[in-house]
């Protein structure tokens, strides 16, 4: 095809004409393409090949049509006609494109269904039998069952399937399931655990492992595999294809890896000889003199103590029954239990099971009889079960669980220590979210032990036992609606089941306090909104400076004192700290900050105090820090001196521009401020370093007379 020669034409003209005609030339390689079921579910789809062109005829004679037409050859004059002729065939060419009739029929979709489903079938039988031939090898038959909150340790079977040719890489791909070798309580992913694993293995204590830690983005995690691997037995061989080659897997290695159980409870093989290498406690040890027993309620667990090292005899049997030693509290330590607590009272020789909170590890057993039951007899425990604890252990509990929560709250509701910045402000406040989630919890638990003393639980929280099930009742979430730098805590509790309403209704309290908490809610909310926002001359009057100027403000009992611009309240504060009884009125132009005041309890007589006209009352006391801006800070002192009281103090923090400046504003305030007997002193360098500026400032105090 001819091209084109540009004789005169502007670049833009020019682009304008290149965009028309490739669309023309786009649209010699593009046409329909119907798929689907024909009757059923089509589907109609415009495709483009990619360097596929001159395969419509009818664009090609439509470009050669308009080329022709204007002598292939562009000028200013009329390349407006071209591009317009050009778009007009496009719309003709798409009206026309050539249709690729991809459609099956409904009898062809049905045999591609069914081929399908064959196939998924012979590929889940396939899986199956490879599946049933490696536990025949390598498991013990038994299937294990994982609660949420545990972890296990397992093994399985994997082999290189990378392949250099393609450059695919996968060296941990699986070739059978995963084995449980131990199972334990929720805890780090270390190699001493997953080494412990192995070495209960009858099957696996023998292979040499290396481990690896591989702790990223598309990582396999923290593992241990087998050096130089294994060659698979003849039966399962070949059992799976390698990627590329075609060829079946012959040789392999272990991997041991750590998977944890969150929400559901999950059922694995377990690995031949799973159990065999852990001994079991086959009788009761003989009883040893001097020992403690105590009931950890924190941790809900039972502790011993020895007054000495044990004999091998006791130690063996501690560990067979599932004690574990903790070098921090200096004790055998394990789940709270009935079982455990047998064990504990058999070594002991006596029942010397009793609350760590009431009973420390050196005092001796205090009764070697058994409780009696308030009718007079002693429970059955055997006939009980698994008996829920007393109410006055289970009450003694849950204020312990509450009273060892106090340091984390305390700890969690502190105060932000650097520079705010937006991502230091989202982490405080979602420490401050969970600081309340804590509160919340902290006060569920001491109202369920105020509840089981004094007999008053509701029904349906009897059966309330660990605090996660309590947490979870009264816990809120946080809603999506402030950004990503800002969370937003949700007004209503995640859990709405009647009996989360139930304890939340008890820890809500009355309408006043639930008010009283909000109101504390917002105000730190704000607080944490204004400490990002850009406020035009917002500096918050620094603590020593507030000192200064309440001292030359002589204050008294009885006073009515404004503050023009009072910010945050800084200098209102520390008024009301002063003087808890006086009549503190502000003026505030922003709306948080303003609306921050009102939560603070001052009255908010308006908001911009210079064009507030007639204010309606006057003051024994005007202390500010008004803004600087355009000499703002002199408009502000001499309206706050109209509005105060013969005899009054004004005290406000200036800039020092006043002092030197020869414009007329300046040089008038100069004069007015010797006539009304005003004075001034320099404030120390850097005063308002902490508020973000280093300017220079004064501070002018005035005494109005008679």
């Amino acid at each position: 095809m001819q091209k084109w020669a540009n004789s005169g034409a502007g670049p833009i003209q020019c682009k304008r004409f290149n965009s028309a005609w490739s669309k023309l030339n786009w649209e010699d390689n593009t046409f329909v393409e119907l798929t689907g079921v024909i009757g059923q579910s089509e589907r109609r789809c415009v495709l483009t090949t990619i360097c596929g062109g001159n395969m419509r005829a009818d664009v090609i004679a439509a470009q050669e049509t308009i080329g022709q037409r204007f002598n292939w050859t562009i000028t200013a004059a009329n390349v407006n006609d071209i591009t317009k002729a050009a778009e007009a065939e496009l719309t003709t060419l798409q009206a026309n494109r050539p249709i690729q009739d991809n459609r099956r029929t409904p009898d062809a979709e049905a045999e591609r269904r069914a081929a399908a489903t064959k196939l998924e079938a012979e590929h889940k039988a396939r899986g199956d039998r490879a599946g049933a031939a490696f536990v025949s090898h390598y498991g013990s038959g038994e299937k294990v069952t994982i609660q949420p909150g545990q972890t296990v340790i397992t093994a399985q079977i994997c082999f290189d399937n990378s392949d250099s040719m393609t450059d695919y890489f996968d060296r941990h791909a699986s070739l059978s399931q995963a084995f449980v070798l131990l199972i334990a309580p929720k805890q780090a992913e270390t190699e001493k655990l997953a080494r412990r694993a192995v070495a209960v293995s009858p099957l696996l204590s023998s292979i040499d492992f290396e481990w690896h830690t591989e702790k990223w983005s598309m990582g396999r995690g923290n593992y241990l595999e087998s050096k130089g691997g294994f060659k698979l037995p003849p039966e399962l061989q070949g059992l799976r294809n390698r990627y590329g080659s075609g060829g079946g897997v012959t040789h392999a290695h272990w991997e041991i890896t750590f998977h944890h159980a969150y929400r559901a409870a999950e059922t694995l093989d377990a690995i031949a000889g799973y159990g065999q290498a852990r001994p079991e406690p086959t009788k009761e040890p003989a009883p040893v003199s001097g020992v403690s027993v105590s009931e950890n309620a924190e941790k809900n667990g039972i502790e011993i103590r020895f007054p000495s090292k044990p004999s091998t005899e006791v130690l063996d049997s501690l560990k067979a029954a599932g004690w574990r030693w903790s070098r921090f509290s200096s004790c055998w330590y394990t789940q709270r239990s009935d079982a455990a607590r047998q064990f504990a009272e058999s070594l002991n020789g006596q029942a010397n099971t009793q609350p760590a909170s009431t009973q420390p590890a050196s005092t001796p057993p205090a009764s070697t009889q058994p409780a009696q039951h308030p009718t007079g007899t002693t429970p059955n425990r055997e006939a009980a079960g698994a008996a829920s604890p007393s109410i006055s252990s289970l009450a003694s509990r849950f204020r312990t669980w509450a009273d060892a929560m106090q340091p984390k709250i305390d700890h969690a509701g502190r105060g932000m220590s650097q520079n705010p910045t937006p991502k230091r402000n989202r982490e405080y406040q979602s420490r401050m979210h969970d600081c309340r989630n804590m509160e919340r919890l902290q006060k569920a638990l001491q109202v369920l032990a105020d509840a089981h003393e004094a007999g008053t639980v509701p029904a349906e929280l009897a059966g309330l036992r660990t605090r996660d099930e309590i947490g979870a009742m009264v816990r809120k979430s946080t809603t999506g609606g402030g950004g990503y730098y800002s969370v937003i805590e949700s007004p209503d509790y995640a859990d709405k089941t009647p009996a989360a309403r139930a304890l939340q209704g008890m820890i809500e309290g009355n309408p006043e306090e639930r008010a009283e908490r909000e109101r504390l809610r917002r105000i730190e909310s704000l607080k944490a909104e204004i400490a990002l926002s850009t406020i035009p001359g917002y500096f918050p009057t620094p603590a020593p400076v507030v000192e200064i100027m309440l001292d030359r403000a002589q204050l008294k009992p009885g006073l009515t004192i404004l503050e023009p611009s009072a910010g945050s309240g800084n200098i209102v504060d520390a008024v009301r700290a002063k003087l808890p009884t006086a009549e503190v009125y502000c003026f505030e132009l922003n709306r948080r900050l303003s609306e921050l005041l009102k939560l603070k309890g001052y009255h908010v007589d308006g908001d911009d105090f210079l064009l507030d006209g007639q204010i309606a009352r006057i003051f024994d006391r005007v202390v500010m820090n008004p803004p600087f801006e355009k000499q703002a800070d002199i408009d502000h002192v001499r309206k706050a001196f109209s509005v105060l009281k013969p005899h009054g103090i004004l005290v406000s923090v200036m800039a020092p521009g006043f002092e030197f400046r020869q414009d007329r504003k300046s040089t008038e305030f100069r004069a007015w401020l010797d006539e009304v007997g005003g004075t001034w002193e320099d404030l120390p360098d850097g005063a308002f370093k902490t508020s973000g500026t280093g300017i220079s400032t004064r501070l002018v105090t005035i005494e109005r007379a008679a």
